[in-house]
């Protein structure tokens, strides 16, 4: 897969210059003002990616949607007005993760 597609269906077009292949990418912004689905959202391409800014209206944050992001350390989740449900195992390998950060959502956390 290449990134241009990867782009294309994360953003609707390519908007931002990136070296070939997208490997080297550490410091990466998705945008989204559609409604789209976590299986349309792919990151695996982005191996390298360190932090991590998404802006989507995204319903849920599901099960692998971070998968191939192994050196992910922060993760920024803002203006996701319809988010309300993070699933179960969407932080799975993530040992790196060291910062995150939710706001503007729907979520409601219980205790627990």
């Amino acid at each position: 897969e290449s990134l241009e597609s990867v782009l294309e269906n994360v953003e609707g077009r390519i908007s931002v210059g990136y070296p070939a292949g997208g490997e080297e990418i550490e410091n990466l912004i998705v945008q989204s003002q559609d409604v789209v689905g976590n299986k349309l959202l792919r990151l695996k391409s982005f191996k390298k990616v360190r932090q991590l800014y998404l802006v989507s209206n995204l319903e849920t944050l599901s099960e692998g949607l971070l998968d191939g992001l192994d050196d992910l350390q922060t993760l920024y989740i803002s203006k996701c007005t319809a988010l309300n449900c993070i699933e179960r195992g969407f932080f799975k390998n993530k040992s790196n993760l060291k910062k995150l950060s939710i706001t503007n959502s729907k979520l409601q956390l219980q205790p627990g």
